[in-house]
């Protein structure tokens, strides 16, 4: 799910759209953790 969430936000950027990821604790049950695993995988992808 992370893989998939952060493929189609590289996505958007590159094709200069707006994406949105809501995330909640039902898919992993820690909501937090969630977005700074996907924060640290966009980050990642930059450089």
């Amino acid at each position: 799910m992370r893989r998939d969430t952060a493929e189609l936000v590289k996505k958007a950027v590159r094709e200069k759209r707006k994406a949105y990821a809501l995330i909640n604790n039902c898919s992993e049950g820690n909501a937090p953790l969630t977005i700074q695993a996907l924060r640290n995988a966009l980050q990642t992808a930059e450089t």
